[in-house]
Parts: C-alpha cells; structure tokens; sequence
C-alpha cells in the first residue's frame, strides 16, 4: 500500500501556545522552526496542509491553509476541519510541537487502521488522539459532537469503532509522543535524546548509515539490512518472539483502579496492556485480560462490550488449546455469569455446562469455584423455571462449600436463592414455612461468620461486608425488616473501617 498516496496529513497549528509565551511552530529546533522540521517530515506525502485558527497564519510554509470550522472550541474544531478538507479517506493529524512525529508514525498508524474508524496511541500517560489516524467518514459524528459542545476528543472516541495501538508499537515509545509546552520542556526532550542516542534521527543529517565501498559510498544500512515490521519491530519473514505481559501486576493495577472508582483509568489500563499483549504475540496474558474485561464490562452494564471480549476469549481458549484446564473453566463461567447479568439465560448454561464438565473432572479444582459455578448455574436455570435442576445444584453448592474456610458465607447466600426458588416454584403461600426455615438458616450462617469466622482472620471483612449488603434486600423482600437493618448498618461500618 503507498500510504503517502492515500492518507493525508494534517498538521494542527491552531493553539494558542500559553505556557510556552511565544509560538511553538517557530521554535528553534536544531537550527530550523519547529513547524518546518515537522513539515520535512512527511516529504513523501502529496496532501499534506495546515489546520489554522485564521488562514493568515504560516503563509510563507507554502502549505494549504485551513481554518478551523468554529474557532475557540478547542482541537475537536480543528479536527472536523481537517477532515472535511482532506483529499483522502485517510486523515494522519499531528500537532505543530511534537518533533519526533514523521512519516513512520503515520505509516504504522494507518497500517493498523484496517476496518477501524480511527486508531489512537495509547501509553501509560493516557490516549494520544491529536497524534493518530482517522477516517474522513466520522466528520457527521464529530460535526454533530462540536455543534453540541460536546468538544472533548474521548466523547468522538466513544461514538466510533476505534483501535488503541500501545506506544511501544512505535520505534521512539512513548517520546513519539513527547510534545512541547514550555522552554523547559524543550531542553529537557533534547537532552532525553542524546541520553537515548536518538538525537541524530531529530537534528541535521550525516553519513552515520553509509557504508563505504572501494572507497565509494554506494549503499546505505537499509539497502541491505532486512526492513523491519512496522508494527512488532522484528524483521520481516522472522518468527515472532513471545513478548509476555505482567499478568500479575496488571491485576493489581487494576485492583487500584477498581478501589478508587476511576472506572475510565480502569478501562485504559486494560486496553493499553490487551494492544501489548497482542503485539508481543502473547496469546495467555490476551486471554487473562479478556476475562478481566468480561467482568469489568459486566460491572459497568456494557453488554456489547461484555459479549464481544467473550468471543475472542472462546477464540483464544481454542487458539491456546486450553480446552478441558482450569483457566478454561474459569473462562466459561466468566462468560456465563456475563450472559446470566444480561438476562441472556439461554447463552448462560452451554458456557456454565461446559466449565461444570471442566470442574467436576479434574482433581485440581478448588472446591471454591465448583461450588461458585452450581450456585451461579443454578440462579440461570431458575430464571429458566427450571427449578428442580436448579434445587439439585444449590444443594450441591451447600454440601462442597462444608469443606471451603469461610465456605459460610456461600451457603448462606445459597439459601437465600433457595428461598426464591421455593416461591416461585410453590408460590408464597404454599412455601412460607419453608422460605421462612431457609431465611433463618441464612442469618444464623451470617451470624457465625461474623463472631467466629471474621475475627479469626478466616474472611476478609470487606467481602463480609459485601455479602451482607447483598443479602440485606432478601431478607426484606420476605418481611425481615430488622435483620435487613441490621446488616445494613454493619455492613456499612465495615466499610467505613476497611
């Protein structure tokens, strides 16, 4: 694909350059103005112009001038303009203070496009949507955002199929990103690159890759040097070498995330490490962050986000060959317990069938999951009014959690939903004595954990304070206002504490 040939390339030189006191594009930059520097930069490139807040500006770069469609409302202005004045379908935007951005940069931007509306750099720092790739067919949804003073860029981002490329898809990382707002900033990127012997790549040329021959420099390293991919930075015909993430600590990141409720941080967070997990070829640690975003979708109530991380985790369980482990199990009943919160009951038991033959068969199993997976694939089957299936597994969930530490806890929300199940079945009436015997069975569990189980260090009082809040709206569906109340207020001094 000639990328210069159908991508464009708008560079935006409409911001007001506060912090820096004087304008960015004309900084010196190795001997030459910033924005001429960045303009030498995608050479190749036919449609290259200038997003500007007046059309005055930069006259002399020799570039087509565009304004920006409503001036004063930010980058989102200048984008709409861009798009629509962009000969191409393929619109690569930069900003004028970002030196290390070239034609590489677009070049491994647009190759990962594919059928994506736009592709967005990711990095510990956050998204890069002024330095990414986009497709002029999105200017009716960004016109229709600026127009409602919807002017953040992630409130486009969440209205178009986007791809996030991590910054270490890119030869520079995140400096690709580095983009100057004070003269501080400017010396301190400088001195970054000579530290990281790049500088040669951003000041003026020399002979550094000519290789002499009988006296003669004739060819140059990348006329015989194998070109590397521009996505995962091997040689191209090379088998690619696993790269694997830190599971753990992306766990445990998210964790934090979770614990503060930055549910935005949270998400950026697993889809930056799911783009490195796929550029290092590493098809476990896709597979954990999958599971991991099941369940964050299934939190937030984002059913389509939910169901389409399923299918690629069941396409990776097969691509892995993991079929019949443990981590597949755990998969399933991920999958499962997502279609259950969806109300998609139907969808729900195959995956919770399938994890149940993967639990009941190896040895290895935690008794923990087992009995997890009977209660959840038993909340399903009710849902299905089959309730004798459902019977048989909760009291399969009570007998297999008298061997789990805190095991409790489960049984007394086991017969919670035993309580539900007998008045749907029977009715209220009819199951009263029995929904009644179930609730007092449930409390005097609860009791226990709390005066026994949770001093000794056997649950921990976060999730005891969980299950409490949880079981609080049972027991006042069924008239136990008081012990409802109680737990309640229990539960909430426990977080209070915790």
């Amino acid at each position: 694909m000639a990328f210069s040939m159908n991508c464009s390339v708008a560079i935006l030189c409409g911001g007001k350059s506060t912090r820096m006191k004087t304008d960015k594009a004309q900084l010196d930059w190795y001997g030459q103005p910033l924005l001429s520097h960045i303009i030498s930069g995608f050479s190749s490139y036919e449609d290259i112009f200038l997003s500007v807040d007046h059309e005055s500006r930069y006259a002399d770069t020799g570039l087509r001038r565009v304004e920006d469609i409503l001036p004063g409302n930010g980058p989102l202005s200048g984008l709409c303009a861009s798009l629509q004045a962009a000969k191409n379908e393929i619109v690569f935007v930069t900003t004028c203070d970002a030196p290390l951005v070239n034609e590489k940069t677009a070049r491994i931007l647009t190759t990962a496009l594919g059928t994506f509306d736009a592709v967005i750099p990711i990095s510990p720092e956050g998204l890069h949507p002024l330095i990414a790739v986009y497709r002029k067919s999105i200017l009716p949804v960004a016109l229709e955002n600026l127009r409602e003073g919807r002017r953040k860029l992630t409130a486009l981002l969440d209205r178009i199929n986007v791809s996030y490329l991590p910054a270490t898809a890119f030869p520079n990382g995140t400096l690709t990103f580095a983009n100057l707002n004070t003269p501080d900033e400017v010396d301190a990127l400088k001195q970054k690159l000579k530290e990281e012997g790049i500088m040669e790549d951003f000041s003026p040329k020399d002979k550094k890759n000519t290789v002499p021959i009988n006296g003669h420099e004739t060819l140059k390293k990348e006329d015989y040097v194998e070109p590397n991919c521009v996505l995962c930075g091997d040689p191209y015909g090379a088998e690619p070498k696993v790269k694997a993430v830190p599971q753990q600590r992306i766990v445990e990141k998210l964790d934090e995330y979770m614990g503060r409720k930055d549910y935005a941080g949270a998400e950026r967070h697993l889809l930056y490490w799911l783009e490195e997990a796929k550029l290092g070829q590493d098809l476990r640690g896709q597979l954990t962050i999958r599971n991991e975003l099941i369940g964050f979708y299934r939190k937030r109530g984002r059913k389509e986000d939910a169901f389409e991380n399923i299918k690629e985790a069941l396409k990776l369980l097969e691509e892995l060959g993991f079929e019949g482990t443990i981590s597949s199990g755990t998969t399933y009943t991920n999958a499962a317990t997502a279609y259950y919160t969806f109300q998609d009951y139907e969808s729900s038991i195959p995956c919770f069938e399938k994890a149940r033959t993967v639990y009941e068969a190896n040895d290895r199993t935690d008794p923990s999951l087992l009995g997890g997976l009977y209660n959840n694939m038993a909340l399903s089957l009710a849902a299905l009014s089959r309730y004798d299936e459902a019977e048989e597994l909760y009291d399969k969930a009570l007998r297999i959690m008298n061997d789990v530490p805190g095991g409790i806890l489960e049984q007394a929300i086991t017969y919670l939903n035993l309580a539900n199940v007998k008045e749907a079945q029977k009715g209220m009436e009819e199951a009263e004595p029995e929904i009644f015997d179930l609730l007092d069975k449930a409390e005097e569990l609860l009791l226990q954990a709390e005066n026994e189980l949770r001093p000794a260090g056997v649950i921990h009082e976060g999730y005891y304070a969980f299950v409490l809040e949880s079981c609080a709206p049972t027991f006042s569906y069924y008239g136990y206002f008081m012990t409802a109340d109680k737990f309640n207020r229990r539960a909430k001094e426990l977080y209070e504490r915790t």
